[in-house]
Formats: structure tokens, C-alpha cells, sequence
């Protein structure tokens, strides 16, 4: 299944603690007065962990809390704190994961972009496109002009969602934003996409060959010798 962002507008999404899809459970918020010398009591910080909910009942509330409210996983029970539409805790990295085969460097880039996505979309969108400049670079093409690099891969054979999800990422820069340079024009919901193309590119050039790849070296010996001398045949007679 996809990953689903977090969003004020969901009643289920992949949860920031447990990262599973999971219905959640929305709270309001209400404040009640401290009448204890107007001060906290020191008991409420013992052993204190953030976020809690007491169970026990307060006897006065006074006060509703407008634009402040609680999600609550419904698998794991981890809360998440909203102010209006924005996740303050957990600091939640709203782009999804990154795909595991995604070479170290360029997922250090990945996990960097992801970190600030919630406070700088535009900066997470020039990190991504500079960590696609790298993949296209570790894959053995230049990364200097994505028009160039993708023409060599369609010649190469790439599939068309892969010519597609490049051109994409080529438009939403303005043909003209160079890979870490900001785009003034980038929101979160470009930042997001560029995010899934970057997973969906990694998937396609590196996660799906990886997996033949196991998978043939897993044949017995006697078969993959016989694979490679047929192989061998038909590019005798091709030539």
C-alpha cells in the first residue's frame, strides 16, 4: 500500500510513531486552572513523559482550546500533537520512507530533505533533486542535463513511467532550477511528488534489477549454464 501522510483532513493515514496505515482517533483539546498557588504542581513532572493523557477527571474546565488538537493511532496508541493543520510533535518526516536499496549517500540526502520538509518545502525540493542528480550520476550517466540523461535512457530502453516521472521532475524545476538550487515556486505538495518519484525511479533501476538478479543467481548451476550458452547462440546468429 502507498504511503499516506499525515493530514488534519484523515481519519487514517501511516502513523509517525508505528509507521503502520491506522485509523486515528481525533481529540480536542480543553484547559483546566491550576488552583495550586497558580503554579504547576511539581508531581505532574515526575517520571514525566510527553505526550500523556490522564484518565483521571478534571473537575473544572474552563477554557476550550481553539486549533489545538490530538490524533491517537489506533494500532499503537502514539499521540501526535496539531496546531490548525501542522504536526508539531512528532517532528514528523511527512514524505515517505526511503526505498532500501537507494545507494547510503543519496539517502542521507533523502532522510536530510525529509527532516525539513514540514518547515522549508522549497529546500526539501532542492535536496531531492540534487539526490537525483547523484542517483543518475551512480547509475553512469552524466547529471548534468537531465534532457541529455533521459534521451540515453530511453535509448537504453527505459520504461516509459520511468522517461515520464524524469520529465515530471524536469517540469516542476521549470527546465531551468540546476539540482540543490532553490525553486521559489516549489510547496510541499511538489516536494512530495518528487519525493515518490525519487522512490519510483530507485525502485525501477536498481530494486527490480537487484531482485532478477537474486533470483537467477538462486537457479541451479546446470540452469544457468544453460540460460547463457542459449544466449550465447542467439547472439551468434543475430550476428
Amino acid at each position: 500500500m502507498d504511503f499516506v501522510s499525515p493530514s488534519i483532513e484523515l481519519t487514517a493515514f501511516n502513523c509517525p510513531h508505528c509507521k503502520a496505515f491506522s485509523h486515528q482517533i481525533w481529540n480536542s483539546v480543553h484547559a483546566s486552572q491550576i488552583f495550586s498557588q497558580n503554579k504547576p504542581s511539581s508531581t505532574l513532572y515526575h517520571n514525566f513523559r510527553f505526550p500523556f493523557i490522564s484518565n483521571e477527571p478534571e473537575e473544572v474546565c474552563t477554557h476550550t482550546v481553539i486549533n489545538l488538537m490530538i490524533s491517537l493511532c489506533y494500532n499503537c496508541k502514539g499521540l501526535s500533537i496539531w496546531v490548525y493543520d501542522r504536526m508539531v510533535f512528532p517532528f514528523q518526516e511527512k514524505a515517505p520512507p526511503a526505498n532500501t536499496d537507494m545507494p547510503d549517500e543519496i539517502r542521507q540526502i533523502y532522510n536530510e530533505a525529509s527532516s525539513i520538509l514540514h518547515l522549508s518545502p522549497k529546500g526539501a525540493a532542492a535536496l531531492i533533486r540534487l539526490a537525483l542528480q547523484k542517483l543518475i550520476i551512480h547509475l553512469g550517466y552524466k547529471g548534468k542535463n537531465l534532457n541529455e540523461d533521459i534521451s540515453e535512457l530511453v535509448a537504453k530502453g527505459m520504461k516509459t513511467e520511468i522517461q515520464m516521472s524524469l520529465d515530471i521532475v524536469r517540469v516542476m524545476g521549470n527546465n531551468a532550477v540546476h539540482p540543490g538550487k532553490i525553486n521559489l515556486s516549489d510547496d510541499q505538495d511538489t516536494a512530495l511528488s518528487l519525493f515518490k518519484i525519487l522512490n519510483l525511479i530507485t525502485e525501477e533501476l536498481i530494486t527490480q534489477p537487484k531482485k532478477v538478479s537474486e533470483t537467477y543467481n538462486s537457479l541451479p548451476e546446470e540452469s544457468r549454464k544453460a540460460i547463457e550458452k542459449r544466449g550465447k547462440s542467439d547472439n551468434e546468429r543475430d550476428g
